[in-house]
């Protein structure tokens, strides 16, 4: 039962690459990859809950999302695809941006999927940061009810 809540959830939330029963039962991380007769293909998932940002000029980052168990060796980053629930509309001239090691990409909305990281390590960690520019506090603050990111990956099989 639970599978199946989760199954219809993620295909509800997220045009995914790979197949949805590669997301395994484990609602809160990763997954195990699905690998494919010419190579590894798969993806992983992240969820957060209740990021809150209290202070314009000043940056949220989510806990690092990182892949639930050991990935294939040598996978890569095709696209990630993100879906970001928020209790009410973001302020003005707030922005969203994903990261991984040493790189960010703004978001240009609560949903969608990039190629930006494509070529990164696949197992490298995902966080979300939430920034307002300007100063002084947000009343009401702006909350992140919950955040999902979907790691997709590709790689050759080694011989």
């Amino acid at each position: 039962m639970a599978r199946r809540l989760l199954t219809a959830t993620l295909a509800a939330l997220l045009p995914l690459a790979a197949p949805l029963s590669a997301l395994g039962d484990d609602a809160s991380a990763g997954v195990a990859p699905a690998p494919v007769s010419s190579g590894h293909q798969g993806g992983w998932q992240g969820i957060g809950h209740m990021l809150v940002l209290t202070q314009r000029g000043s940056a949220k980052s989510s806990p690092p999302m990182r892949p639930f168990a050991p990935l294939p060796a040598g996978v890569r980053v095709t696209s990630v695809n993100w879906r970001i629930d928020t209790g009410r509309p973001l302020p003005s001239h707030a922005s969203l941006s994903l990261c991984m090691p040493g790189k960010c990409v703004d978001l240009d909305g609560l949903s969608g999927r990039s190629d930006a990281f494509a070529g990164q390590p696949a197992d490298n960690p995902v966080t979300l940061v939430i920034q307002v520019a300007g100063r002084g506090t947000l009343s009401p603050p702006p909350v992140l009810n919950r955040f999902q990111v979907l790691v997709n990956y590709q790689g050759e099989f080694k011989r």
